[in-house]
């Protein structure tokens, strides 16, 4: 079951109206690679962090002051 999208009181609601839908149609870290490479210009996956052996936290940059946290198990 995918985890609920949380917003941040900074995100207009614009950005916030065109980001629910994708977001809550990504299954896997492939579909978010995925969407970030069809970006003009593309997103990129910052940074990996390690929280434990099973969970991972990407840190994804989609453009100057937006990023986008995703938790994997």
């Amino acid at each position: 079951m995918p985890t609920p999208v949380r917003s941040h009181p900074s995100i207009d609601s614009a950005t916030e109206s065109w980001l629910r839908p994708i977001l809550a149609d990504q299954k896997g870290m492939d579909e978010v690679t995925a969407w970030l490479a069809d970006l003009r210009p593309p997103g990129k996956v910052l940074e990996v962090l390690v929280q434990d052996e099973f969970t991972h936290d990407f840190v994804v940059g989609l453009r100057e002051g937006l990023f986008l946290v995703y938790e994997a198990t």
